[in-house]
């Protein structure tokens, strides 16, 4: 079941009551988020086993960024389906990212495939409150892009602070490379039979 916060009625039609049209005029809610409601409800029939809440969309580029709360758990191929369902060419992923009050868990969650390797609570010298997060050094690259500027910035926003980043070099690796276990070209009874 998917759950939004306007009418389906109105998001199914494209005319939206009083008040939906007050909730996007107000701000809370945008023409993206009232485009990606229509895509989960198009969905909606394959995920009937889900009970899916949608809260929020952020377009990042020519990625879609889609909070949601999701039970029994999220399920894999619905960022796919959502983008299919958009029909737009400008969009070339949709990423589906469990609304969480767990900090470490949802920025694991913006920067995947990478792992948080550790968070900390600062205060800057005016007194405001920082995170500080630590990801491994191969992260770099992802982060400091224009793209992973947005992300992180995204982050500040779903997170009400500043957001600072430290890199960790050495330690374990936060990726799997299938070329460490051997692979030539992985599939997952090669992965699984080799980490047996």
């Amino acid at each position: 079941m998917m759950e939004i916060p306007l009418d389906k009625i109105c998001v199914k039609s494209g005319v939206l009551c009083p008040r939906c049209e007050s909730l996007v005029r107000s701000g809370k809610y945008t023409e993206l988020d009232v485009k990606v409601m229509k895509a989960f409800l198009d969905v909606e029939k394959k995920y009937r086993d889900y009970h899916i809440r949608y809260v929020k969309s952020y377009q990042i580029d020519d990625i879609i960024y889609v909070l949601v709360e999701a039970k029994p758990g999220l399920p894999s191929t619905l960022g796919v389906d959502v983008r299919r369902a958009l029909g737009s060419e400008e969009i070339s992923r949709v990423i589906v990212v469990e609304h969480r009050k767990d900090k470490r868990q949802l920025i694991e969650d913006l920067i995947a495939p990478y792992k948080v390797h550790g968070i900390h609570e600062a205060y800057l010298p005016d007194g405001s409150q920082v995170l500080v997060v630590k990801v491994p050094e191969e992260a770099k690259r992802l982060l400091e892009s224009i793209k992973g500027k947005y992300v992180m910035k995204l982050a500040e926003k779903l997170l009400g602070r500043q957001v600072y980043v430290e890199y960790v070099e050495g330690g374990p690796s936060s990726v799997l490379k299938p070329e460490w276990l051997g692979i030539k070209k992985p599939n997952v009874r090669d992965l699984l039979n080799k980490l047996e």
